[in-house]
């Protein structure tokens, strides 16, 4: 699902996109559409400029969910420039739920944690080795740190969209608020 907003701008296109870009943190990737995502390192974020540099697709996090998920950004803004004054369209697209191959992928990454942590406690306490209760402590605390983690509250990730709007607020032409019908005297009956 989509969330959208439309601002009116007062400078021109190649403003408005270097106002969002200076916004953006130091260590975002910038690149054109035709050169793909890139590959790099660690949770960053990515801004793609399509090819008319009239969009900039926005995404955040690591190199291989980005690539997943390349025609969906996190943040999509669209500059209208047939009009005589510049407008931009914000859509911010709701992330999906994982689906059952992540969660269980999830699921033995956190058994895997918790059994090294169980055979790091035994290697430093030179306890010998249990491997039952190893596997069933891993299992029972991953099971445990799934639970938690699936049930605990999540808000949406909005810094994208607030960081954009943040730029573009000093641009915005203010809406014209439109005056209430007035309903005017009856005119006086001569008699």
């Amino acid at each position: 699902m989509a969330t959208q907003s439309k601002v009116r701008l007062s400078v021109g296109l190649d403003e408005a996109r270097q106002a969002i870009l200076d916004a953006l943190p130091k260590d975002t990737i910038v690149r054109e559409e035709d050169d793909g995502v890139g590959r790099y390192a660690g949770s960053r974020t990515l801004v793609i400029i399509g090819r008319r540099r009239e969009r900039l697709m926005m995404f955040h996090g690591t190199y291989g969910d980005i690539k997943r998920r390349f025609e969906e950004p996190d943040l999509d803004v669209v500059f209208d420039t047939s009009k005589d004054k510049l407008a931009a369209k914000l859509v911010r697209v709701e992330a999906k739920p994982p689906g059952l191959v992540a969660r269980g992928f999830d699921l033995l990454g956190y058994i895997a944690t918790v059994a090294a942590v169980l055979v790091a406690y035994y290697m430093i306490r030179s306890i010998p080795m249990d491997n039952e209760r190893i596997g069933l402590v891993a299992v029972g605390g991953g099971i445990g740190w799934a639970a938690i983690a699936h049930y605990m509250p999540k808000r949406a990730d909005l810094s994208l969209y607030e960081l954009v709007d943040k730029a573009l607020k000093p641009h915005v032409i203010a809406k014209k608020k439109k005056k209430k019908a007035v309903p005017s005297e009856p005119a006086p009956k001569d008699a």
